[in-house]
Order: structure tokens, then sequence, then C-alpha cells
């Protein structure tokens, strides 16, 4: 049982890491390649934060399950050696190492695919510096949110008040399902009015701001 007060959950895509660039040119890259032409930013825009079996269908406008997969294989390939082309928000670097110093336990829940989660972790030397990373995994159906966060929350046998930080509604519900917090990054690329029917208790627009909301709620 942790006894470090309290457990803080973090998405990674959008959340801790700008993952953007990366994700769509990989995606794009996998279209052209299998003869969709490119992608839709407008559609692909929509499908973030979503399982990839939805997002392929809702980008591609296909719902045959013997294309999807196929595509998922293409973009995998290429995003193997893209992921982490990418970059950590101003401010997360030191935040984590902050609130990890100030005894918060932390952790990963991401619909990403946790052996590319882990890559773009230690790409930038924070791995270690979480309790547990909890994705999907590679050639099994993707978990949604809500089943990642309480993942986590079974694993380190966590029964405290947790809080679940994300940028998008999948991370709020993720979070209400559980009974947890959460709290949204306005990363640039979502707003407020997002979550007009999937409020979070607070939102915040720097790591510094998020520091100063998190030890007001220890």
């Amino acid at each position: 049982m942790i006894a470090l007060g309290k457990l803080i959950i973090f998405d990674l895509d959008g959340t801790l890491a700008d993952t953007y660039k990366s994700l769509f040119d990989s995606a794009d890259e996998a279209a052209v390649n299998l003869g969709y032409g490119n992608i839709s930013k407008e559609l692909f825009d929509k499908t973030i934060g979503m399982p990839y079996e939805p997002a392929v269908e809702l980008m591609l406008s296909i719902n045959d399950k013997g294309k999807v997969d196929e595509y998922i294989n293409a973009f995998r390939e290429i995003y193997d050696e893209k992921c982490t082309e990418t970059e950590l928000y101003i401010g997360v670097e030191s935040a984590l190492r902050e609130l990890q110093e100030k005894g918060f336990s932390i952790a990963i829940s991401t619909t990403k695919p946790t052996v590319y989660a882990m890559k773009i972790l230690k790409h930038f030397g924070i791995d270690n510096i979480f309790d547990i990373v909890v994705g999907s995994e590679i050639g099994e159906l993707e978990k949604e949110k809500p089943e990642l966060v309480k993942t986590v929350l079974d694993k380190l046998d966590f029964d405290g008040a947790a809080i679940m930080v994300g940028d998008t509604v999948y991370d709020v519900i993720g979070a209400r399902k559980n009974s947890l917090g959460a709290l949204v990054f306005l990363n640039g690329m979502n707003s407020k009015e997002e979550f007009e029917k999937t409020p979070p208790d607070s939102f915040f627009q720097s790591y510094g701001e998020l520091i100063n909301l998190l030890e007001g709620q220890k």
C-alpha cells in the first residue's frame, strides 16, 4: 500500500508530451502507403484520446476489421521509429521531480501502447519518476481510459485520494468512473468548451500552475 500522500495519474499524449506531429505524420504516412491518400487533420484531431480501432474507422471512413488491423500494423511500424520525435511541455520534468520530492506518488495511464510510452519516457530520462506506467498492449484489443485508470489503482493497491491529470474528455471520464479528481491541461489544442458536459475540477495552463493546484489538494 502506498503511503506517500496522494496519487497523481497522468495521461501522456497532450498532457506531459506534445506528441501531435509524430502521431499525425505516422498516421498520414501509413494511410498514403496503403492507398487511402492523405489524412484530414480535422478528422485526425477528432480522434485524439480515442483507442486506435475507432480512431482508424473515423479517420479512414472504414468499418472492416481486416483493413483496420492492416492500417494499425502499418502505423505502428512507422510510429516505432517516429515516437521519440516529440517534446515534453515546458516545465514538465521539473514539476514531476518536485512532486516526487514532496511525497506524491506518480503514475501514467495512457491508451498508447506501453512499449511506446516507455520509449518516450526513457528518451527524456524521466521513466524512473513513475511508480507505474499502464498502457495498452500491442496485439490485444485496446482498453479505454476508465479500465486503464482502474488498472493503475489495482496494481498499486491504492485506496486513498487520487487525481487524474489529462487533456481530453476521455481523461475526465476515466477519472470520474473511478471516483477520482480530474484536472485538465489546456495545451493550446483543446478548449474549456469541450468539457461542458464532462467538467473537470479545474483547468491549468502551465506546470507551475499545476504544482499550486496539487499542493492545495494535499
